[in-house]
């Protein structure tokens, strides 16, 4: 059985911030935008923190207790702060190929993503060793409980085949998978749910 679900709060965004980190050290799409693993790691302790920051006042955080995983997600009209230059300086800590892998996966994100209004799971991540425990599903659940998760359609991306089956399990469908690096096998797969 899986651990109950947490709704995050301010104080907790270091460690959900930094339990997303953990998640998405390895994943295979990462590992490519971000190659060099020490710049990886900074880069996902910054991103994370940066859309935790933006998404708890307005968005949907949640996580578990011992910090294993979290889900971030919102409307599609919410407003967050964009704090456009630590963004700006995120991005600039990369190496050129970097910026362009970036560059490119946010154009297929653009062209994926509805124009109308919805759910948006923005990212979903487990710790390796929290795999297979159903703790991703019950991230995914806590968010679909949600009063604007209920009330609007739900839309996501994954980059890899567990979190296609993470959100399939959970009512989504997989619309037509946009390739990446097709040398690699990277691609993104949009998820829609009604």
């Amino acid at each position: 059985m899986p651990p109950p679900i947490l709704r995050t709060q301010i104080a907790e965004i270091p460690e959900v911030s930094a339990s997303l980190a953990r998640a998405f050290q390895q994943e295979d799409l990462i590992a490519w935008l971000v190659p060099e693993v020490q710049l990886r790691a900074t880069f996902l302790s910054r991103l994370f923190r940066l859309l935790v920051e933006q998404h708890v006042p307005d968005g949907d955080v949640f996580h578990d207790e011992a910090h294993s995983g979290a889900v971030i997600a919102r409307s599609s009209t919410v407003q967050l702060d964009q704090r456009i230059d630590d963004f700006a300086d995120l991005r600039a800590s990369l190496s050129e190929r970097s910026r362009q892998r970036l560059d490119h996966v946010d154009h297929l994100v653009r062209l994926a993503r509805p124009h109308w209004e919805h759910y948006y799971f923005a990212f979903c991540g487990v710790l390796p060793t929290a795999a297979g425990t159903g703790l991703g599903t019950a991230l995914i659940q806590a968010c679909l409980s949600t009063e604007a998760a209920q009330r609007l359609p739900g839309y996501a991306e994954a980059s890899n085949m567990a979190g296609v089956t993470l959100m399939c399990r959970n009512g989504f469908t997989v619309a037509e998978s946009m390739p990446i690096s097709p040398t690699l096998g990277l691609a993104l797969h949009p998820l829609h749910r009604a």
